[in-house]
């Protein structure tokens, strides 16, 4: 094949001109950069046919500041959006841009690139110093490579977000960008920054809160409603959720709902204006429980379907409102408590809004007593939950101790006691004895368990045991003890050594366990105790029949007790296996127990 003898036109005429031209039009020997600190980082030195020059400068740290910045600018519109990757496009866009930049300024277009890049690149900004609590702004210089990259980065956003929906195209956007940046014009993006959104915390604490204005919109709301219309004040409410800031003013909404209007610190109401046609407070004396209901069904149907309004009115509104009642009428603060006991009932809010009320100066006067355990709250709860429903609620809300709503003088046992059966509220007596019962139980188990691993004599462990002796019954104790002393052992031995380790320990705590053993009762409770526990503990299940043969040898258990268990007394744990395994030591003993009675005839 000949050889080509003659250049295209264009390419003749470049090389006769003898000098290299950006797009074939751009020269870059007379551009300048006016910041002495970016010389090093804008390239304009090397001049580039193209900015396409798929050079390797991402393969070494701080190389990018040797790309021509033209390709910096062409690479930065490549980033996001609906040009990435696509680098002829964006070559031809940001000629097309040059040639309107020369069209309206008369300059060179690489100039007036440089002097946008000048323009906007940030020379200061702030870094935290210091962590965790100690966080401060310190400002600091910006180094000249990162002023660089943050100039470029702000004249792409600028030019991709103003030709977003834009009868201009990006070009001319690209252009109106350069030469409003080479200006130092507020109107470039890059010069006027970026508006930073603030926190929604920020916006919420620096907004005005004007609670009377919230208070005075809600009343039109509902004055148009005629009394006892509960369908109708639940539709307002829900309806003005939509053009009222509930979230924001949650408070005051639920001062209005509860009490009727609003109050100031201290409890009493703000200002003499008219009281909410619809309140608690309004529900007609003498207070009915189906009465409070209707209006707790609103709050209901209000929070079902502005769910985000539970949250404050457990955390916040009602705790708040109950440290108040000290100022109350008795008939608002019945209506009240009875609303509380429905809406924990419900759901509405837990038992945790409670605590508020074991504050000393509210359970001083017995004002806490009467609001929460008296017969307001629990009976509400019990007429529509069980007991142990209402265990579960006192718990998941943090009460542990019904004795801190007592006042100090009265915080007893046996004022509680007598407090709920005077008030008709005996299964909370049962429920708190039970309570009482089974902390003392894990107390002694504790107890014991530490005094077995300190290796204590037996006479200081039987002594310890006996204190709480008169506070339990005899089979429960004998469960406890057995419990406690079974804790202190170290059950990590190998498999085939742990029913030989199981009887010794077994003989050793027997002497333990025989000094309670008095009665049949007690006996048999001992017995379906090791049960349970051999069932439990699969390791020792094999040796239940050699553990009972100690005990009975150790005199911890009768014949008689030990047949009475084996008939009808076994537990229903693994009943059948353990029948089985202690079957032969059962006819033994009914076989001694016959020769007895021969020998006595």
């Amino acid at each position: 094949m000949a050889a080509v003898k003659t250049l295209p036109t264009e390419v003749s005429k470049v090389g006769a001109e003898g000098t290299i031209k950006l797009f074939g039009r751009w020269e870059t020997q007379d551009v300048e950069c006016k910041d002495i600190s970016l010389t090093d980082y804008i390239q304009i030195r090397h001049a580039v046919y193209l900015p396409h020059t798929a050079g390797r400068y991402a393969k070494k740290q701080f190389k990018k500041s040797q790309m021509p910045i033209v390709e910096r600018l062409v690479d930065s519109l490549m980033m996001k959006g609906r040009n990435n990757g696509k680098k002829l496009m964006a070559v031809r866009i940001v000629a097309h841009a040059f040639e309107i930049i020369h069209l309206l300024t008369d300059q060179n277009p690489i100039q007036v690139l440089v002097d946008a890049v000048v323009n906007t690149g940030p020379r200061e900004d702030s870094t935290r110093i210091g962590s965790q609590g100690t966080v401060r702004r310190q400002a600091v210089d910006v180094s000249p490579l990162r002023r660089v990259n943050q100039a470029v980065a702000l004249l792409t956003i600028g030019t991709r977000e103003s030709a977003f929906r834009n009868v201009k195209s990006v070009a001319e956007c690209l252009a109106d960008e350069l030469i409003n940046a080479a200006k130092g014009s507020s109107n470039s993006y890059a010069i006027k920054g970026v508006r930073i959104k603030a926190r929604k915390g920020a916006v919420k604490a620096q907004a005005k809160h004007e609670p009377s204005v919230f208070r005075d919109q809600l009343y039109k709301q509902l004055e148009h409603v005629q009394s006892g219309d509960f369908e109708g004040y639940t539709k307002e409410l829900v309806a003005a959720g939509g053009t009222l800031e509930y979230l924001k003013y949650a408070d005051t909404l639920f001062e209005i709902l509860i009490v009727g209007g609003l109050l100031q610190p201290g409890g009493s109401f703000l200002d003499e204006a008219a009281k909410s046609p619809f309140s608690i407070a309004n529900v007609p004396e003498p207070v009915q429980v189906e009465e409070v209901r209707k209006y707790v069904e609103v709050f209901n149907k209000l929070i079902r379907r502005y769910k985000y309004l539970q949250r404050p009115l457990e955390e916040s509104s009602l705790p708040t409102l109950m440290q108040y009642m000290h100022r109350w009428p008795p008939g608002q603060t019945e209506k009240v408590a009875i609303a509380t006991g429905l809406m924990i009932s419900q759901g509405l809010a837990s038992a945790g809004c409670l605590q508020s009320l074991t504050k000393d100066n509210i359970v001083k006067d017995g004002k806490s007593l009467a609001f929460s355990l008296s017969s307001h709250i629990p009976i509400v709860v019990l007429a529509e939950q069980s007991m142990e429903h209402l265990s579960g609620l006192l718990k998941k809300g943090g009460i542990k101790d019904l004795l801190l709503f007592f006042p100090t003088p009265k915080r007893t046992a046996d004022n509680l006691l007598a407090h709920f059966k005077d008030a008709g509220l005996p299964q909370i007596s049962e429920w708190y004895t039970k309570k009482q019962s089974s902390a003392l139980k894990n107390q002694l188990i504790a107890k014991l368990k530490e005094m077995c691993e300190n290796e204590e004599p037996h006479e200081s462990i039987i002594a310890a045991i006996r204190e709480h002796q008169t506070a339990l019954p005899e089979a429960e104790l004998v469960q406890v003890i057995w419990q406690g002393l079974m804790a202190s052992v170290d059950w990590s031995a190998r498999a085939d050594q742990i029913e030989g380790l199981a009887l010794r320990e077994v003989t050793k705590y027997a002497p333990i366990i025989e000094p309670f053993c008095n009665t049949g009762k007690s006996q048999v409770a001992l017995i379906n105790v090791v049960q349970v526990y051999c069932y439990d503990d699969t390791r020792i299940i094999k040796a239940f029949p050699q553990i009972l043969k100690v005990l009975y040898n150790k005199d911890c258990v009768s014949d008689q007790a030990i047949i009475y268990w084996f008939q009808k007394g076994a537990k229903p744990q693994g009943k059948q296996h353990f029948l089985k395994a202690s079957e032969p030591l059962v006819k033994f003993l009914q076989s001694q127990e016959d020769e007895s009675e021969e020998e006595e005839e």
